[in-house]
């Protein structure tokens, strides 16, 4: 019985890690949402863990010729961000690198959405 116990407590914890996931916090902001001829501009706040961060700055190093990130430490898991795409100007490809990088979740204006709604997000801002 105290085999079962400790396996149920075990998958419990691991499921609610599996669950664990990095997020982006857009701020409803125009500011923070910029559009250049040739590329875009993005301040927002990551949610993540200095590990999840390590492996988020690996994948934008490789990205290097299309995107920069710059990040500031805010609080223990927050960092606050400049991503800016040097390569195209479009919603649907910030949507692609920030994807590219591990990104899957955005919050804004209090709900937390999956990570394709950030182009339409986008579009309202560019109005």
């Amino acid at each position: 019985m105290k085999y079962l116990s400790a396996l149920f407590a075990f998958l419990i914890v691991l499921g609610t890690n599996s669950f664990a996931s990095t997020k982006i916090i857009l701020e409803d902001n125009k500011d923070h949402y910029t559009q250049t001829e040739t590329g875009y501009i993005l301040h927002f706040k990551l949610v993540a863990t200095s590990e999840e961060l390590a492996t988020i700055n690996s994948s934008v190093a490789n990205l290097a010729d299309r995107l920069t990130l710059v990040t500031s430490p805010s609080d223990a898991s927050t960092f606050d961000c400049v991503f800016t795409v040097d390569h195209q100007n479009q919603p649907e490809y910030v949507y692609k690198m920030l994807l590219s990088i591990g990104i899957t979740t955005i919050e804004h204006k209090g709900s937390v959405l999956p990570l394709d709604k950030i182009v339409e997000i986008l579009y309202a801002y560019q109005q």
